[in-house]
């Protein structure tokens, strides 16, 4: 989010009230629904900073006043409820609703391996910790055998202590919400065990750090992203998804530089047909809801016709779409899937769309690394042995240097797009140039370390390695 946020109105829409800060977001936006009728908008980078907020006609605008940090807020609303113009810049939301806006944030756009049990869990105390005792209730129960299995591995002395330390907090949110069930009396007792937890073994920290490392350290790829595809052989292409519409953590994930589909036309057919395929990643089911709402296009690279759609059907860990082309459109073709629930007029194909994914995934990428260090620096502390910080602050220069140099080839990316403009275009320009200060912004945070707020800390689900295929943990995959 860009620092220049300047003081914007707060504007009637019929009954509706809404105020909107006229900043890019530098990864993504993160809409949190704050009670009914209400929502915000946050940027996944910052989740404490509104960038955007609505109260519907008849909604309680002292509910959006209440989450929000500032105290001197609901005076504002209430004048603009009474007619009177009123200016405001960004308000802030608290540490609780920044928590809540975290996950929310992680959930949607964090291209991270995670335990999807483990995140319901954080998703659940989340809720819970704002008086949500309904949400919580069906999310605690549901991963209930996650927590049991963190439990034991706890008290095993698999994890960190940070890891217990948010463990504890989400054992005991679990234990005051599923009380009255058979369930309680379990969640219970993990707390009570987890708590009393005082000695924890640096060799399993120091351990921790090597498989982050070895989970959320890609590097960038030298890859030629323009166009959305890259040609392989004369009937093999390659391209890259959409993180925009996909529901993440579907398709395998090796870094934003790096193809995640293959198309191939096949031969010697009458009218001309491509095969497009996409890797699952590690741990989705591919019977799971999500896999089985996937569909694939092509387009025309440079115009950005649509040419041909088609569903996905799974083959063993892969999705593919057998989709109509001729030989001569594949030539000129780029490629690309989308869920369900994708309106088709947002796939965003031919120039300069397909830029913009680039930056999107460069941007997601970064944010990765981000949070990645962040989890790193939170995990040690001055109990920790000089060996485990050394291997933690070494992780952390490493991330933030990934997450840095992601962030400048997406602002370089942008530049260009910005230079390549003609006069006609001074709409999209003043856009890119938003999303440029903002992503600026958003390196001047990295670069200052600066970059947790009160709520910002790391979850659950970012400081345990997510589980694999093999694993019998419920959490892995999707369900």
């Amino acid at each position: 989010m860009s620092e220049s946020m300047t003081l914007q109105p707060i504007q009637v829409d019929g009954g509706d009230l809404y105020w909107d800060g006229d900043v890019a977001p530098s990864v993504a936006e993160v809409v949190v629904p704050i009670a009914a009728g209400i929502d915000v908008v946050v940027d996944a980078a910052d989740t404490s900073t509104v960038v955007r907020w609505r109260v519907a006609e008849g909604s309680d605008a002292q509910a959006l006043s209440g989450a929000c940090a500032e105290t001197d807020f609901h005076e504002r609303l209430a004048g603009a409820s009474n007619g009177r113009e009123i200016y405001c810049a960004a308000v802030h939301l608290n540490p609780l609703w920044t928590r809540r806006a975290l996950t929310a944030a992680i959930a949607r756009w964090s291209v991270a391996p995670i335990d999807e049990g483990v995140l319901m869990l954080d998703d659940a105390t989340s809720r819970h910790l704002l008086g949500d005792r309904v949400e919580s209730y069906g999310r605690f129960a549901l991963a209930s055998p996650t927590l049991e299995i963190l439990g034991d591995e706890c008290l095993g002395g698999e994890l960190s202590s940070s890891a217990a330390n948010e463990l504890a907090i989400v054992s005991l949110a679990a234990a005051d919400v599923l009380s009255e069930t058979a369930w309680g009396h379990v969640m219970i007792g993990i707390a009570a065990q987890v708590q009393a937890i005082t000695t924890f073994d640096d060799e399993t920290l120091r351990r921790w750090i090597e498989e982050l490392v070895d989970a959320a350290s890609h590097g960038l790829v030298d890859t030629d992203m323009a166009g959305g595809v890259r040609t392989l052989r004369p009937t093999v292409s390659s391209g890259y998804s959409d993180p925009h519409v996909l529901p993440l953590r579907i398709l395998a994930w090796r870094g934003a530089g790096t193809p995640d589909l293959e198309a191939t036309l096949l031969a010697g057919t009458e009218s001309g047909s491509v095969i497009l395929s996409a890797q699952l990643a590690p741990g989705v089911d591919s019977n799971c809801r999500e896999a089985c709402e996937m569909s694939a296009y092509a387009a025309d690279r440079r115009s950005g016709t649509l040419l041909s759609t088609a569903p996905m059907t799974w083959n063993g860990h892969n999705l593919v779409g057998m989709l109509d082309l001729s030989e001569d459109a594949f030539a000129d073709a780029c490629f690309g899937v989308f869920h369900a629930s994708t309106d088709l007029h947002d796939l965003r194909v031919g120039d300069p769309l397909t830029a913009l994914v680039e930056v999107d995934r460069f941007m997601v990428e970064s944010w990765r690394s981000r949070r990645a260090a962040v989890a790193a620096r939170y995990a040690v502390d001055s109990s920790s042995d000089s060996a485990t910080r050394r291997a933690a602050m070494s992780a952390v220069r490493g991330f933030i240097r990934e997450s840095l140099e992601a962030a400048e080839f997406a602002v370089e990316t942008l530049m260009n797009m910005v230079s390549e403009l003609g006069d006609g275009s001074a709409v999209l320009s003043v856009l890119l140039t938003k999303r440029i200060e903002a992503i600026k912004s958003y390196v001047r945070a990295v670069e200052s370390g600066n970059d947790v707020q009160a709520g910002g800390h790391p979850l659950l689900c970012e400081l345990l390695i997510a589980r694999g295929e093999s694993d019998d943990a419920v959490g892995g995959a999707r369900w």
